[in-house]
């Protein structure tokens, strides 16, 4: 029986020991900021990561479980072009985000029509085009934490590839944030309503 106590009291105070090298673990992780990938930082308590685009002034808001990937490629008509993917998702549940040079300073609109098409064009025989997004369709205006924005469909009417479109206008620049439609939630709106102009 004595030595049954002892065994008890051994157990008991070894979990007390395995909880105060957890709670410790907790505060010295809660002090700082984990370094993921260049321009993004993990903030503990938000829950989200920060990516941080210092030469456009940009700065996206994107959950902590996400995996940003750069995909900007020269001379295709953007500025930027990020993926942000669930980390344990598949590549085409991701959010896109191309930041395209805002051409002329001309207003959403006035973008919108000389900037992208109706009709899917993407195939067309000559290297070069003028549009940058193709085959919108369902335009729309809103606001987003107070900035107008136009919403839309793009790609094939009523296939399961339509993606829905979001494109901010800044001083220099257009941001176009899309995700396949059937799979936008709560995510793609964080990532909206991040966006500073």
């Amino acid at each position: 029986m004595r030595n049954f106590k002892y065994i008890f009291i051994g157990i008991i105070f070894f979990i007390v020991a395995l909880y105060g090298v957890y709670l410790y673990g907790l505060k010295k992780e809660a002090g700082q900021n984990v370094q993921l990938q260049p321009g993004v930082s993990v903030s503990p308590s938000s829950k989200t990561q920060v990516y941080t685009n210092k030469e456009l002034a940009l700065t996206l808001q994107y959950p902590q479980n996400y995996i940003m990937k750069d995909v900007t490629r020269e001379k295709s008509g953007h500025l930027l072009f990020l993926v942000f993917t669930p980390s344990v998702g598949k590549s085409y549940e991701g959010i896109q985000v191309v930041v395209f040079p805002r051409m002329d300073r001309q207003t959403l609109e006035g973008w919108i029509a000389a900037y992208t098409t109706s009709a899917n064009t993407a195939n067309l025989a000559t290297g070069s085009r003028s549009y940058m997004i193709d085959q919108v369709s369902g335009l729309s205006y809103k606001a987003i934490e107070d900035k107008r924005v136009a919403v839309f469909s793009q790609g094939p009417e009523n296939s399961a590839d339509m993606m829905l479109g979001t494109l901010f206008m800044g001083k220099n620049y257009v941001i176009y944030v899309a995700q396949l439609k059937s799979l936008v939630g709560k995510d793609y709106q964080l990532l909206l309503s991040s966006i500073n102009l």
